[in-house]
């Protein structure tokens, strides 16, 4: 990582303000002041951070896999463990990726950032929550929280669905005939069936289970790595790329993707940065 990602990670000690709004409702009962839950601090070059206050301590309420009220009848998966499987599991939290079909940079030939966070506005009406993302030239990395009765599948597979219609239209406005003949190419016979035309994206969506703000965290860091990677190198610092959470995080910034912090919602056990 470059010094600038580092120096970024650590230029503020406020939390989003999601987050501020969360922890002045945390001591309210307890008519104490509020405090930072972070004091990031760069010490030879890595991020470290100090307990969070009374209240937000780890020993706190997180929902996770051993919550009752929140499992109901699907087990939890282990860790890293991606499959096709129907998901319905109250205020579960996923790490998601959509892939471009033979990772071709539709995303980015097609301009459909704007697309993307239409749907995740969509998704946002309907009580999911994500808690960060980055968009990429030929994927898009997502943490999304599934509200009560909702169905993960479901609001992802329709997603895709709605990504896909956008980029074959635009593909076409574009004259983008080379790349459509090679979607077109990569249908399947079942695909054919249901009258589809074009495979945009891989036939599945890699989905993982996260269960505490550890895993959380470690999702996110991968996320806001992305733009900034070896392999991708988008931008030098990764609180400038335009299509990321990392901004969120880092001073509050929020662009156009509807966003929480996912302390918020009682994952208060990690180091309280996703960085």
């Amino acid at each position: 990582m470059t010094t600038a990602f580092w120096t970024r990670a650590v230029c503020s000690l406020k939390p989003p303000p999601a987050l501020s709004a969360a922890l002045e409702a945390v001591h309210s009962d307890e008519q104490t002041p509020l405090r930072p839950p972070i004091r990031l601090f760069l010490d030879l070059g890595r991020v470290s951070a100090r307990k969070p206050p009374p209240g937000l301590s780890r020993s706190g309420s997180s929902p996770g896999r051993d919550d009752p009220a929140v499992s109901k009848t699907v087990s939890p998966l282990p860790s890293g463990m991606a499959v096709r499987r129907k998901r319905e599991k109250d205020h579960a939290v996923y790490f998601g990726t959509f892939t471009c079909y033979q990772w071709i940079p539709l995303l980015h030939m097609t301009n459909a950032y704007d697309a993307v966070y239409k749907w995740m506005h969509i998704a946002h009406g309907l009580g999911y929550r994500f808690f960060g993302y980055a968009i990429m030239p030929n994927h898009f990395h997502f943490v999304i929280r599934v509200p009560e009765g909702g169905a993960v599948n479901t609001v992802l597979a329709n997603g895709k669905r709605f990504l896909a219609y956008e980029i074959i239209e635009r593909s076409k406005a574009l004259g983008l005939d080379d790349v459509l003949l090679q979607l077109q190419q990569g249908v399947r016979a079942s695909d054919s069936a249901r009258k589809q035309k074009h495979r945009v994206f891989a036939t599945s969506t890699d989905l993982i289970e996260l269960f505490d703000a550890r895993m959380i965290e470690q999702k996110l860091k991968y996320i806001h790595a992305n733009p900034v990677s070896k392999k991708w190198h988008l931008v030098d610092d990764a609180v400038e790329y335009p299509h990321s959470s990392f901004a969120f995080y880092a001073d509050g910034r929020n662009r156009e993707a509807p966003l929480d912090a996912y302390q918020a919602h009682g994952y208060l056990g990690g180091k309280g940065a996703p960085w």
